[in-house]
């Protein structure tokens, strides 16, 4: 569990370099974003189930909060771009993680 984190966070900053080229280009497509949210919070409802320590439940916990976050806001067609990105810039922690898995699952990284 915790390598997974460990894992997204050196993927985020790994990533950082590419944030200014992620900012001038369009979010991803709102429906890939809210399908991406989908898995990550099936992902971590199981990881969540298979937690051994109170600490990896609640890493758990907080990820699968931060997906349903933002599958709340993609995942409603009526939602214009605009507040997508807004929504996004408020949210930096859901921004770094979620554009960047969105980036990669749309092959953008």
């Amino acid at each position: 569990m915790r390598s997974t984190l460990a894992a997204l966070l050196a993927l985020s900053a790994l990533t950082a370099g590419a944030a200014p080229v992620l900012a001038a280009t369009a979010l991803p497509d709102p429906a890939e974003c809210a399908a991406a949210a989908e898995v990550t919070i099936h992902d971590w409802q199981g990881r969540l189930a298979k937690a051994r320590s109170a600490e990896d439940a609640e890493v758990a916990r907080q990820q699968i909060t931060r997906a349903e976050a933002v599958r709340r806001v993609t995942g409603n067609p009526a939602t214009p771009p605009a507040l997508h990105r807004k929504y996004m810039d408020l949210n930096p922690d859901l921004r770094d993680f979620f554009v960047v898995r969105c980036a990669l699952k749309l092959g953008a990284i």
